[in-house]
């Protein structure tokens, strides 16, 4: 099955309630633990000794922006039981291309016993996360709170506390895209494999808070931590934690434990700096593939049209050939002029000679896509990023899956393009042209 939802409906109530009438309750201090007085609605999804559970293709909505609100429960704000998705003592199961969002408290929680992690190391099968997007929580996007060997692979996390969409002040501590605590029991060989941790509350990414004893072995590779709305990105208690080729954005604190102990490796870090943007982006291996279409480009102009027609779709088929092949085989699978850049080749070379031999009609569709190439390239991720924070306020969205959301993100992504190839790549071409020609 896929394409499916699961929502919570609205006027849910959450946080503390007077259990005889019903109204709102502010208790005086916290923390604050009777739990007559709590109200939420526990899990969409829980998982509790059930091994080998696959979900996939679905999305989990907590709907908090239709929530009624009570007074504060717990430690800090609102830690009422409210979870999206609740995994514990269950091993071997599969998450793939799920998203879960709009939590009141976590959109994903994962925690194990010390006797399921025994279990663990004597080979059970290990939790998989792939290809999942978890947003919008009113305190963690994700704990993980006790478990063994669990691989999490190109997932995004993000939107925590302060910055969960709809959540009007009503957030808990430590509002984190991941909290890594052991307060189901121990962790280790935990592993983070291109994953995204943006837009965290007080911090990004938290490791061994309050017994960094109890976790140990957690791996970040090629991940993009990020936070500018607290202190730290990035906050590491945990010992032999390791970071490798990761890029932070914010600050980062280090336990003296974990300093000892931990592996930082080619790690890139930045504050808000305008200037430190501005050099990132000017040192960018980036710029030589820019580089290289620009010379490509000003060869085609030079180059005249010939039209001998003859076997140059023969060079056209071979270069598609070649680049499927590359595909397949995930050869080079990387960034940089010797990855996707060679990729790109050919198809570009191919196809720009096929043109350049061929009678060709010109395509008004074609046209306008390269009219609109530039705005496009720079302002789909910021489209992506709106669409996925604000999709609860689309009533389509929520009735779309596989190729129908793909469509509403490429409408959406050449809809604001058009907008900014108009209203300011337009007009500041003549502004330079008027400006260059007074020179």
């Amino acid at each position: 099955m896929t394409g499916w939802t699961l929502k919570i409906n609205d006027g849910m109530k959450q946080g503390s309630f007077n259990p005889t009438t019903g109204a709102v309750y502010n208790p005086p201090s916290l923390p604050f633990y009777n739990y007559d007085y709590q109200a939420g609605h526990d899990f969409l999804i829980k998982l509790y000794k059930a091994p080998n559970v696959k979900i996939f293709k679905g999305k989990l909505d907590d709907n908090i922006p239709a929530a009624v609100w009570g007074g504060k429960f717990g430690d800090d704000g609102y830690q009422v039981p409210s979870y999206n998705l609740w995994l514990n003592q269950s091993s071997g199961v599969e998450l793939k291309k799920l998203e879960s969002t709009s939590s009141p408290t976590d959109c994903i929680y994962v925690g194990e016993s010390p006797d399921f992690i025994t279990n663990f190391t004597s080979g059970a099968p290990r939790t998989i996360i792939d290809n999942c997007t978890f947003s919008n929580a009113g305190r963690n996007v994700m704990t993980y709170a006790g478990g063994y060997g669990a691989i999490v692979s190109e997932c995004k996390f993000h939107n925590a506390g302060v910055n969960a969409v709809g959540i009007s002040g009503h957030a808990s501590g430590p509002a984190s895209c991941l909290d890594v605590e052991a307060e189901g029991g121990e962790i280790g060989k935990l592993t983070f494999n291109d994953c995204i941790f943006f837009n965290g509350g007080d911090v990004s990414v938290v490791a061994g808070y309050p017994v960094p004893a109890d976790v140990s072995n957690v791996t970040f590779n090629d991940c993009i931590i990020h936070c500018s709305t607290g202190e730290y990105a990035f906050i590491n208690y945990a010992g032999n934690c390791k970071l490798y080729r990761c890029t932070i954005y914010g600050g980062i604190n280090l336990d003296t434990q974990s300093k000892r102990e931990a592996t930082y490796h080619s790690i890139s870090t930045t504050g808000n700096s305008i200037l430190a943007g501005f050099l990132k982006i000017s040192a960018s291996p980036m710029l030589i593939e820019f580089a290289i279409g620009m010379l490509i480009a000003e060869i085609y102009d030079k180059l005249p049209h010939r039209n001998i027609g003859g076997n140059s779709w023969l060079l056209l088929a071979f270069g598609l050939s070649v680049y499927f092949m590359l595909f397949a085989s995930k050869a080079y699978f990387t960034h940089g002029i010797f990855g996707f850049g060679a990729w790109a080749l050919f198809l570009i070379i191919p196809a720009l000679i096929y043109e350049k031999t061929n009678e060709l009609k010109k395509s008004k569709i074609l046209v306008f896509l390269g009219d609109i190439s530039y705005p496009l390239y720079i302002t789909h991720i910021v489209t992506a990023v709106i669409i996925s924070n604000y999709n609860m306020y689309v009533p389509a969205y929520s009735y779309a899956s596989g190729v129908s959301i793909l469509m509403i993100y490429l409408v959406a992504s050449i809809f604001v393009a058009y907008l900014v190839h108009t209203l300011i790549e337009k007009p500041m071409h003549k502004l330079s042209r008027r400006f260059i020609g007074k020179l």
